[in-house]
């Protein structure tokens, strides 16, 4: 019963995803419950052994609550060549301005990271082997990171956050791909 749950709920992710392609902002919220209920679901499959599973669903199901004094959760998303060197002719603005208020709509941290973020090579050569400085030898990309008090709102947060971040750079490679 678990099992055919969790595979009708990942049919119903990949059939959203085909929409919002299609109709992008039409479903906003949906994508975010989906990703919720299947985060509990694997949760529950995780962590129960398997012979207790199908007794005890049920139950667990209604009385489950997730709650945490304070949990953040974080995604990195791949910048590719083109954006990572947009990045670097356009750093200050897109460093300042767009990540505020790209912050600001989503409630979540936006940082820039890896080969290039700091805009100076010195520095970055310097820190690379430091603890906390580890993204300085990948690649180019934005951490999206969101806080919140319970696993179900951060993981609501941080989808809402990534999937507005996306779009974004999916728009911005668009007009560019116009003008050329």
């Amino acid at each position: 019963m678990i099992f055919r749950y969790l595979n009708e709920l990942v049919m119903e992710l990949g059939e959203l995803n085909d929409i919002e392609i299609e109709y992008p902002g039409l479903l906003v919220h949906i994508p975010i419950l989906l990703t919720a209920e299947l985060s509990k679901i694997w949760d529950l499959l995780y962590n129960e052994p398997f012979g207790n599973q199908m007794d005890s669903f049920e139950n667990k199901w209604q009385s489950q609550t997730l709650e945490e004094t304070n949990v953040t959760l974080q995604e990195k998303i791949a910048l590719s060549k083109e954006q990572s060197a947009d990045y670097g002719r356009r750093a200050n603005s897109l460093r300042y301005s767009l990540l505020k208020r790209l912050e600001n709509e989503t409630s979540c941290q936006i940082l820039i990271r890896g080969r290039g973020s700091l805009l100076n090579y010195r520095l970055e050569s310097r820190l690379k082997n430091y603890a906390g400085w580890e993204h300085l030898s990948e690649p180019l990309h934005l951490l999206v990171r969101a806080n919140d008090s319970t696993i179900t709102l951060c993981l609501m947060k941080l989808a809402r956050g990534v999937r507005h971040v996306k779009r974004y750079l999916a728009r911005r490679q668009r007009n560019e791909m116009r003008e050329k």
